[in-house]
């Protein structure tokens, strides 16, 4: 295990819905600023960010992701265009995903399970979303947002979520998220 190494657990994306929204990053890039585009590849739905963990920490918690296996796979929507911070320049530009029970009782599970092995409770309110686009480059130009909005708007995918993975993050890379471990919901 890397020092200095930081890792998350999510929810992957097939390639074809990768795929699917690497086209509108390419038609968006036209319009918005941005200084890092999320490589298609890394396209994901974030369930718990962890941070450094070392090898203990990993096996307890491989251990303890085992439960996941018990949760029922489910299908939900993504696809909504959004974005947080100003509307004008927002500094993420992000699809939206279905707040759908099984997700947000999935997340309460893995935020459960990370916090009985030390991690922090995430303090915010869960907000599931696929990341596009961070950190906005240029004051001076506006992202007229609404009529984006509207441009996408009904444009959703069916997403099949039956596994959820630990990544472990290298910035300098690119894409830069590794899949090391993988934990498929079988509802048993």
């Amino acid at each position: 295990m890397k020092k200095n190494t930081h890792y998350f657990i999510a929810i992957p994306l097939p390639s074809e819905i990768k795929q699917y929204y690497s086209l509108w990053q390419t038609d968006l890039k036209r319009l918005a600023p941005y200084k890092q585009w999320t490589h298609p590849s890394d396209f994901h739905i974030t369930l718990k960010f962890l941070g450094n963990m070392n090898d203990n920490q990993l096996k307890e918690l491989d251990h303890k992701l085992q439960y996941i296996s018990t949760l029922q796979p489910f299908t939900m929507q993504i696809g909504k265009l959004g974005s947080f911070g100003n509307q004008t320049s927002p500094r993420v530009l992000w699809l939206g995903v279905e707040h759908h029970r099984n997700l947000l009782n999935l997340q309460k599970q893995v935020e459960k399970l990370a916090e009985k092995i030390g991690f922090p409770k995430e303090k915010r309110q869960y907000n599931p979303h696929i990341t596009l686009a961070k950190k906005w480059k240029d004051p001076s130009i506006s992202l007229p947002m609404e009529p984006l909005k509207q441009r996408y708007q009904g444009q959703y995918k069916e997403l099949f979520v039956n596994q959820v993975v630990i990544y472990q993050i290298n910035p300098k890379q690119s894409p830069k998220y590794k899949c090391i471990r993988t934990y498929p919901l079988r509802g048993e």
